[in-house]
């Protein structure tokens, strides 16, 4: 029991340290905290005299004292302070003597503060648990975790070499390694996946049991379960996907419906948005759009010029064809043909593929709308080459009920080539009779000339008779 002298201050606040009053009776040094508990009481004179009137009693249940030990460390087991000498403060624990300040569980280590100000861990594993039940599970083997943030890696019992920094962060994962998640339940519902990058509020939230993802971004992967390998940075990209793998996206949005499509790529805002299932599909630019499965789009449908240094190239090795026919009609095919001029109707392109008014860029589309173009209707090309038998693959026909119809102009150049040819041809069949004409009138003349010859010379004779 003891007495402290104290004036408030000017919040009516006072503060002291235990064991440090004016007067004392018995002896805090001998108090044994390891045996029992300990309560305090608190008992108050405002006037300054003697009559105390009771303020409270409490259970002294957390660490409100320290021990400054002689030895070369003080250690605090448990809540229980060990050592020598003490000192109780209200805002004081620590040494004063150069010795780590060491604290323990059930008589084991688990973390020290050193004379340099370092936080150190022991005995659990080469593994950092800093929040409320961050790594509870944790069975303390060399697992190498790092995890922060409330109940982060919570489920976690023999999973290695994983880090998680955010509330809830990889919560589920018990024995998967090699998992990092940064941000609010990243990761959260991951068991045995290994080897993914969660960084973002919800990113790869509710993947199991995928490997090698990467998730860059808020709600990034958030729906996949059990795809791996795929990468995906900007909000929302590849929010939906489940079961694909091997997909990469970069962009806000970017193949944000895709559930179970495999080996896409999406670059650019809302590029590849739409579409769960198409596979080996590639997105460039800005809005660009997917509506099948092997498809390469480059830029919308405002884009007015796409181009580079050299054309394009396609495979056509000889050693790579096989059944090789010189079929193609020419002539038959082209003069079906119907050339035209149009404008692109870009509201009809806009609801076709259910592109929102926040989406359009409305005075890019207003521009190529008044681009008078030329070209074929891709329709009519089909009709033409049908009525010629021709399975011609510049139609690039609807694959569902998304798509559209389009053409490859290049591919026009093949039966073009075979109507000049046939064309020439016909000259040269023509050329030859032109030749053998050409011949008979030589001939033809010649002998005129010789008939014109005998003529004058009769007309002489009969000059002179």
């Amino acid at each position: 029991m003891e007495t402290h002298n104290l004036t408030t201050n000017n919040f009516g606040l006072a503060n002291l340290n235990i064991g440090e009053g004016s007067t004392v009776s018995g002896d805090f040094s001998t108090i044994d905290w390891s045996t029992d508990k300990y309560y305090i009481k608190v008992e108050m004179d405002a006037t300054g005299g003697t009559s105390y009137q009771l303020m409270g009693t409490s259970q002294l249940l957390s660490v409100p004292y320290a021990l400054n030990a002689k030895s070369a460390e003080t250690t605090i087991d448990g809540w229980n302070l060990s050592g020598n000498t003490g000192i109780l403060s209200s805002n004081f624990l620590g040494t004063n003597d150069n010795a780590n300040l060491i604290f323990k569980t059930n008589g084991v280590e688990r973390m020290r503060i050193t004379t340099k100000g370092q936080i150190e861990t022991y005995n659990t594993g080469e593994s950092v648990f800093i929040g409320e039940g961050a790594g509870a599970n944790d069975d303390l083997s060399s697992n190498n975790n790092v995890f922060i943030g409330y109940q982060s890696g919570y489920s976690n019992t023999t999973g290695d070499k994983n880090t998680a920094n955010g509330y809830m962060a990889l919560y589920s994962n018990t024995t998967a390694a090699g998992n990092t998640a940064n941000g609010y339940m990243a990761l959260y519902s991951n068991t045995t996946g290994h080897s993914n990058t969660a960084n973002g509020n919800n990113a790869l939230y509710d993947n199991t049991t995928g490997n090698y993802n990467v998730a860059n971004g808020y709600l990034t992967l958030r729906s996949n379960t059990t795809g791996s390998c795929n990468t995906a940075s900007g909000y929302d990209a590849l929010r939906f996907n489940t079961t694909g793998n091997y997909n990469t996206a970069n962009g806000l949005q970017a193949l944000r419906s895709n559930t179970t499509g495999n080996n896409n790529t999406a670059i650019g805002f809302n590029a590849f948005s739409s579409g769960t299932d198409y596979s080996n599909s590639t997105a460039i630019g800005y809005n660009a759009n997917i509506t099948e499965s092997n498809q390469i789009r480059l830029g919308n449908a405002s884009v007015t010029s796409i181009g580079g240094q050299v054309a394009w190239s396609t495979v056509s090795d000889m050693r790579f064809k096989k059944d090789v026919k010189e079929n193609v009609p020419g002539l038959d095919f082209i003069m079906k043909l119907k050339p035209v001029t149009y404008y692109l109707d870009m509201d009809a392109i806009a609801k076709f593929t259910n592109t929102p008014d926040s989406l359009r860029l409305k005075d890019a589309e207003a521009l190529k709308g008044k681009m008078l173009q030329t070209g074929f209707i891709a329709q009519d090309v089909e009709k033409a080459a049908s009525e010629c038998g021709f399975e011609f693959s510049g139609v690039d026909a609807p694959k569902n009920e998304n798509d559209y119809y389009g053409l490859r102009y290049a591919e026009f150049v093949v039966p073009l080539v075979k109507a000049v040819q046939e064309q020439q041809t016909t000259i040269d069949k023509q050329q030859i009779i032109n030749d053998k004409q050409q011949k008979e009138i030589e001939s033809l003349k010649s002998e005129l000339q010789k008939l014109n010859s005998i003529n004058e010379r009769l007309k002489k004779l009969e000059n002179n008779n």
